[in-house]
């Protein structure tokens, strides 16, 4: 009885060696962690252009406490106004028309800016 205890513990010191030897083989200096940078004192800051794509196909600008239902067309005017850097948001539901999200992307390309996609893909209600 005492044999197999002993070999027990033998195979798990055995067990913890090569995973300590496992792990210091690991290369760390290859690898630079990310630095943090402070932004510039009086600095303006872009936040993306947000807008939200209704299940029913509309587009809703978004902007401070309102909301405005817009075209494509005015989608279009409204990001050749941007300032360059700035990202357009488009916010949807799983319920969205995907063929309105992918023209809205296409009218920010022709913009010369770039587009996010935030889609929810929540089950449905009932």
């Amino acid at each position: 009885m005492h044999g197999s205890l002993i070999l027990r513990l033998v195979d798990v010191v055995l067990l913890l060696l090569l995973s300590l030897m496992a792990v210091a083989s690991i290369r760390t200096s290859d690898v630079e962690p990310p630095v943090s940078q402070k932004g510039e004192a009086g600095a303006s800051h872009l936040y993306p252009l947000q807008v939200a794509l209704t299940p029913d196909g509309r587009f809703l600008l978004i902007g401070g406490t309102d909301a405005r239902t817009i075209t494509l067309k005015d989608l279009y005017e409204v990001t050749m106004r941007l300032e360059e850097g700035r990202i357009v948001e488009f916010t949807a539901d799983r319920r969205s028309p995907a063929r309105l999200l992918i023209e809205a992307g296409r009218v920010v390309q022709d913009a010369g800016h770039q587009a996010a996609f935030l889609v929810e893909l929540g089950s449905e209600e009932p």
